[in-house]
């Protein structure tokens, strides 16, 4: 390969930041429970699956204030949750599809990791569960679940990309927040925690109805460059 090839395979390279809770891992029930049986203990509503279907169209924001999550208590909510979760990890499923979908877009050429809120052990065990390890560059996590775009801001200057070629892909109205805050492009996905219908609200470059969808969109990226 000449080096002139070499610079055009290096920009056309897309790198490819995905959340994990409700974007690769169907994890919502088992998140809802372990909340519920939490909410005792730090001071918050449990939710009924009725009231948690009008809570997935709101913000994360939003659902934290009307249960009624203190901030000052959020962190330590946030490891118990890991904590919990941990004992159970190896019970979810992977996303419909997502595991041929991670391999077709890591054959392609694109750079995948993972910045998640949920802990890095939770996650290593699961990808391992799948058999999917072996296609992420990196898993990141961060705890306070507003702190994203610092995490990937460090990723992408650690690694010297360029904005244009990191796309950030989640499942909440945080996640597509944390993109535009750093001016990466946000692909929205609507099979999560948060209903399309509010994720739209937030201006995602993309959004999702299915995950099939994820290699076309990525397909008409590269095309565009």
């Amino acid at each position: 390969m000449s080096p002139y090839s070499l610079v055009i395979v290096v920009l056309n390279t897309l790198h490819l930041i995905f959340d994990f809770d409700g974007t690769l891992a169907e994890s919502l029930d088992l998140v809802v429970e372990i909340s519920n049986r939490l909410a005792p203990e730090f001071g918050y509503r449990s939710t009924s699956p009725e009231e948690l279907h009008h809570l997935r169209n709101n913000s994360t924001e939003q659902v934290l204030k009307k249960v009624g999550v203190a901030w000052y208590k959020l962190p330590f909510l946030m490891l118990r949750l890991r904590r919990e979760m941990n004992q159970a990890i190896h019970t979810l499923n992977l996303v419909q599809d997502m595991a041929d979908i991670l391999e077709t877009l890591k054959h392609q050429g694109c750079t995948l990791g993972i910045v998640t809120s949920n802990g890095r052990e939770n996650v290593n065990s699961f990808l391992k569960k799948h058999q999917l390890d072996h296609l992420f560059e990196f898993i990141e996590s961060e705890l306070n679940v507003f702190g994203k775009s610092r995490v990937i801001k460090k990723i992408i200057k650690k690694r010297r990309w360029s904005l244009e070629q990191v796309i950030y892909i989640g499942d909440e109205v945080r996640d597509i927040q944390a993109a535009h805050e750093i001016g990466v492009k946000a692909i929205a996905v609507g099979w999560g925690f948060q209903w399309p219908e509010i994720l739209s609200e937030y201006d995602p470059d993309f959004l999702l109805s299915e995950p099939r969808e994820l290699i076309d969109v990525v397909a008409a990226l590269k095309g565009s460059e």
